[in-house]
């Protein structure tokens, strides 16, 4: 880089495929080019495979079909599929570990 030039990176286009908390939205919103699903519905196969063509991030929920074809029509661009999942109720009758054990 020469002396005085200013390198800007451009932002990370993030597709999200389906509705996250306000807060991580917010956030998402901030620092990358992102694209919510304002509608909060599965996306169908083409518009999984629209949004691997021009993302370079994809975050998929755990029901998406992220198969064959989708990942075939990705563009060069797509770098990283972060999947996005919650637990709403996790059921505990027992612990599986204690601190004591080895």
């Amino acid at each position: 880089m020469r002396k005085g030039s200013v390198w800007r990176r451009q932002k990370a286009a993030v597709v999200v495929t389906r509705k996250l908390p306000d807060s991580i939205e917010t956030r998402m919103c901030e620092l990358f080019d992102t694209r919510l699903n304002l509608d909060d519905k599965p996306m169908s196969q083409s518009d999984l495979a629209e949004a691997a063509r021009v993302a370079d991030v994809m975050v998929p929920t755990v029901t998406d079909q992220i198969d064959r074809g989708v990942l075939s029509q990705s563009g060069e661009r797509l770098k990283l599929i972060a999947i996005s999942a919650t637990a709403s109720t996790i059921s505990t009758s027992r612990p599986r570990f204690s601190a004591a054990s080895p």
